[in-house]
């Protein structure tokens, strides 16, 4: 069976499997968020729009790697998911 995932972005955020919070990576703060910025989005974010949101504080490559990890990641944690 498929799981059935949804964003909560209303009273905090949070992505639900099957109506419980999902754990682990899934679950991490930045990649909810980089969830958030993508679904709040339908016609896309740039990589700088995403780099200013996330990590406002970093310098432009330590940004760009700490995104790209984060994208890794969070497809990494998709095909877990799915297979699950």
């Amino acid at each position: 069976m498929i799981p059935n995932y949804h964003l909560v972005t209303f009273g905090g955020l949070a992505l639900l499997r099957d109506g419980e919070p999902a754990t682990g990576t899934l679950g991490q703060r930045k990649r909810l968020a980089l969830l958030a910025v993508l679904a709040a989005s339908p016609a896309g974010v740039t990589r700088d729009r995403a780099l200013a949101l996330l990590w406002p504080e970093s310098d432009d490559e330590r940004a760009r790697n700490a995104l790209s990890q984060l994208v890794h990641g969070r497809r990494q944690a998709a095909e877990v998911a799915w297979h699950a």
